[in-house]
């Protein structure tokens, strides 16, 4: 099936409303947010042909992109997706989701090629309602809550301190991870993105501080 004139569909996952705003689980609306202001000529608002989300359209590299905000709550996300891609018929390939991942440690971002859901009800919303896991993904390290804290309080817990000023470099390197996948597709931006984040964790000392903390007394 063809794309109605449209190269591929960024997708940045997250809770719409104030208390979620600067939360982890919010990383993918972040990363897009980050995305429009850092080329506001490139991506401009438009007009939703479906239901529950906000949207974009921008060019790269000579193609055009849409990138979506889902207002539908994390757990449902495929609500909004999956109606999007079948309207403008994207293929599930071409549909990259950005999400918060607490299996890498945080400001670590990785690309990665289908999968399973490891728990994240937004990636699970979205095969669903897909019919495929068969989609690329950007995730964005979160890091595990310390021992004995709940995963859910821990994700929708707001940035403060360290973790909020390193907060702008994690979401700089995730635009530019998105540009990569955008301009040269998920293989290239896997080399690109990995081998450079590598070389930066070989570089970093043992003792440097974690690029995102989360913690916090309660």
């Amino acid at each position: 099936m063809q794309s109605r004139g449209f190269r591929g569909l960024i997708v940045g996952l997250g809770n719409p409303g104030p208390e979620y705003e600067r939360t982890p689980h919010n990383m993918g609306f972040l990363a897009l947010d980050a995305l429009f202001s850092a080329s506001p000529n490139v991506w401009q608002a438009v007009k939703a042909p479906v239901g529950k989300c906000e949207l974009h359209r921008g060019e790269s590299n000579g193609s055009t992109w849409l990138a979506v905000k889902p207002l539908t709550y994390m757990n449902r996300s495929g609500d909004a997706v999956g109606p999007l891609a079948r309207w403008y018929r994207i293929p599930a390939e071409q549909i990259l989701v950005v999400h918060d991942e607490l299996d890498l440690p945080p400001g670590v971002l990785r690309f990665k090629m289908g999968g399973g859901a490891a728990g994240h009800k937004g990636i699970l919303s979205i095969v669903q309602s897909l019919g495929t896991n068969a989609f690329p993904r950007l995730r964005v390290g979160i890091g595990r809550p310390p021992s004995g804290h709940d995963p859910a309080g821990y994700v929708l817990r707001p940035f403060h301190g360290e973790g909020l000023a390193a907060l702008s470099g994690t979401l700089a390197t995730a635009v530019t991870a998105v540009t990569m996948f955008c301009t040269n597709g998920l293989a290239a931006g896997m080399q690109e993105l990995h081998g450079s984040q590598r070389k930066a964790e070989l570089r970093a000392k043992p003792t440097d501080p974690p690029l995102i903390s989360h913690e916090r007394k309660l």
